[in-house]
């Protein structure tokens, strides 16, 4: 299937069957099955210990020694912008943790580089100057421009997680497989077919493509959408179409949580 109608070619050199609990690397991303909470597992996706390792060599490399010479304004604009880009990439996985640590780590780097550009003033007179609480109450960085306005050390951790949704953007070569699997088959709008559990996942994509991906509560759309079961599956509810039924998170949530 890669080669024929994808027309993709694996590298033989980059290439390795790894179990899902042992974990593997890609892009950066660190994908591992965990032991979750009662003993139902879950996979989460994190960021590598090379990308992080990475990104402290850059900030590493920004505040050493030898470049005390630069104001302070100029060093802390240069770090905002490594770790405002890198938290953006990683904002779609499960990275608050890393995030929170490495606001500690650059934090006190930045600190220990005012020391070394301020060798002769003591502790005192450093938090003076650049330790102060920013808006949000909390201990931070910042220094000033000529103009007086501050400029506070960039948070990670404010980067809200954003769960990746596909939405309407859905590949061209899903699409076109799809369409081959269901153009000679009759209509489930039109008698409903009860498909086995491993067909399941076809049937709610045909249930979301009926709802035009809109909310049949809200009518949002290029939300977090799930399928829904008129009829629950305990009470002898079917996995047909006429069944399901499109719903956002928060609308999904309130029929079954009130």
């Amino acid at each position: 299937m890669l080669k024929d109608e994808l027309k993709l070619e694996l590298n033989q050199d980059k290439t390795r069957i790894s179990h899902i609990d042992d974990g593997f690397s890609f892009l950066g991303f660190d994908i591992k099955r965990y032991a979750g909470t009662r003993g139902k597992p879950v996979v989460l996706i994190k960021p590598s210990q090379k990308s992080i390792h990475k990104l402290k060599t850059k900030i590493k490399n920004l505040t050493k020694r030898d470049s005390t010479y630069q104001p302070a304004w100029y060093k802390l604009i240069q770090i905002n912008q490594i770790t405002r880009g890198w938290s953006a990439y990683f904002r779609h996985v499960n990275a608050k943790t890393t995030f929170a640590k490495l606001d500690w780590w650059v934090m006190n780097r930045l600190f220990g580089w005012a020391r070394k550009k301020h060798s002769k003033a003591n502790w005192h007179v450093i938090n003076t100057k650049y330790k102060h609480r920013d808006p949000k109450g909390r201990i931070n960085f910042v220094c000033h421009l000529e103009d007086g306005s501050p400029i506070w050390l960039y948070r990670m951790n404010d980067r809200p997680i954003q769960r990746y949704w596909p939405g309407k953007h859905r590949p061209s070569y899903l699409e076109g497989i799809l369409h081959t699997d269901f153009q000679d088959t009759p209509s489930p709008l039109q008698q409903p077919v009860s498909y086995p559990v491993k067909e399941q996942d076809q049937i709610r994509l045909l249930a979301l493509r009926r709802d035009q991906y809109t909310c049949q509560h809200c009518q949002t759309k290029n939300v977090d959408l799930q399928v829904h079961h008129v009829v629950p599956v305990k009470q002898g509810g079917q996995e047909q179409l006429d069944n399901l039924i499109t719903l956002c998170h928060s609308c999904h949530h309130k029929i079954h949580h009130g």
